[in-house]
């Protein structure tokens, strides 16, 4: 990635930016982790294993919250992840201190926010 400090690219596993020390803490606090869970032919298990790794990624890395793409179920049987994917995340977002939110922009995403 690089430093959003001073542009330095930097290892994302370091912790702090080489060049500036800047922590990776802060390297990503403005950002949202995207995942889509709907798109791909996903059925409900793995729709539900990529929410909890884009979780574990989200987390990890420093990000300010994860945007889970689960559409909007217009399709047949469609509806299934997405009603799942808000009740999951809805945990996820209690269980880590986080806040749930429906994406303002799109009926089709949903949104945990942690800073």
């Amino acid at each position: 990635m690089e430093c959003k400090n001073c542009g330095m690219i930097i290892d994302d596993m370091s912790v702090a930016c080489p060049k500036c020390d800047l922590p990776a803490s802060e390297q990503k606090l403005d950002e949202l982790y995207v995942v889509d869970v709907a798109h791909s032919g996903e059925d409900w298990g793995r729709a539900k294993e990529k929410i909890i790794e884009a979780l574990d990624i989200t987390l990890y890395e420093h990000y300010k919250g994860l945007k889970v793409i689960h559409g909007k179920g217009t399709h047949k049987g469609s509806g299934v992840i997405r009603a799942r994917a808000t009740v999951l995340m809805r945990q996820l977002a209690q269980d880590h201190d986080g806040t749930f939110a429906y994406d303002r922009h799109t009926e089709g995403a949903s949104l945990i926010y942690f800073n």
